[in-house]
């Protein structure tokens, strides 16, 4: 009798969609152990999240305005252990399935040390530096082509060009190299100086890869140059997928009526200044293709941290 009432019961199914995890992986061993995993789907705010993988489980999960977003913070324990595993979502009879990644962190010491006030550091623009594949200076799918008679315009410089004069920069006694942004910016134009980012996990395939951008550390690193990352968290490109669909109603400033930063950055700097004045410089927006980010939010500072 219990056989056949269990057989009588519907078999959860498998939800027809993906859903989209960032950061895409993890590391394991950092002495801040909380991660935030902000997961896109559609209505995936109606499932549960779980996972059965050592040393990691679920300290909380956040809901917000957007029922296409789950913020599930995991605990990542010392011990928890490499590789990939599951992450589980279910909703009524339907699941869906993610994997994820955990790895090992680099254990030199000075693998991550940061710049310092005795580093000679050489500011390439990418685009504007040289041009060493041709092959991706206009890609599918993406605007703003090619164009060196516009002052604007693309003009093709990439990361295998920055590689191929390494030396030269080496040779000219710099210690560090400090890249203009290569995050993606898929934007309709005027996107060459990569201050506009549309996601926060890809180099813009107009630049290269993540993983030549990987090989250009590695290379440098030979050369017995640093590498400085220009990240943008102060605001975002248009173009970025959050615009289609915001997770909270606050997360982007001014978003329902457009005010444009004042750039009077002195406010500052001046304890007389307002805090109309404060606020008109802060959580304006740098343009019209450059939302300006909701910091104050807590899910969005630990999503800009994290990154």
């Amino acid at each position: 009798m219990l056989a056949a009432a269990l057989s009588a019961l519907p078999a959860a199914s498998a939800a027809a969609q993906t859903v989209r995890i960032e950061p895409p992986f993890w590391w394991r061993g950092f002495e801040h152990r909380e991660l935030q995993l902000m997961v896109h789907g559609s209505g995936i705010a109606a499932f549960e999240p779980s996972i059965a993988h050592e040393g990691v489980s679920i300290g909380r999960v956040e809901r917000v305005d957007s029922p296409n977003y789950l913020f599930v913070y995991l605990d990542v324990g010392a011990d928890a252990a490499t590789g990939e595993f599951d992450v589980r979502f279910t909703g009524g009879d339907e699941y869906l399935t993610a994997r994820y990644a955990l790895r090992a962190r680099n254990t030199d010491a000075g693998y991550s040390d940061g710049f310092a006030s005795d580093d000679v550091i050489y500011l390439i623009t990418p685009d504007r530096f040289a041009n060493g594949d041709a092959g991706n200076d206009a890609v599918a799918g993406l605007g703003d082509i090619p164009n060196r008679r516009e002052p604007y315009g693309r003009h093709g410089g990439d990361i295998a060009g920055i590689r191929n004069h390494l030396d030269y920069i080496a040779g000219m006694g710099f210690t560090a190299v400090w890249l203009n942004p290569l995050l993606e910016n898929a934007m309709p134009e005027a996107s060459y100086h990569g201050y506009a980012t549309t996601d926060y996990y890809r180099v813009d395939p107009r630049f290269g890869s993540n993983e030549d951008y990987r090989r250009l550390v590695e290379d440098a690193r030979e050369r017995g140059l640093g590498v400085i990352m220009d990240m943008i968290v102060n605001h975002i490109g248009s173009g970025h997928w959050w615009m289609d669909d915001l997770p909270t109603n606050d997360w982007v400033n001014f978003a329902d009526e457009l005010r444009y930063t004042s750039h009077a950055r002195t406010t500052h700097q001046d304890p007389y200044a307002s805090a109309y004045d404060k606020q008109a410089f802060t959580d304006g927006w740098f343009d019209s293709a450059m939302p300006d980010l909701n910091q104050r939010n807590p899910l969005l500072a630990d999503y800009l941290i994290q990154n």
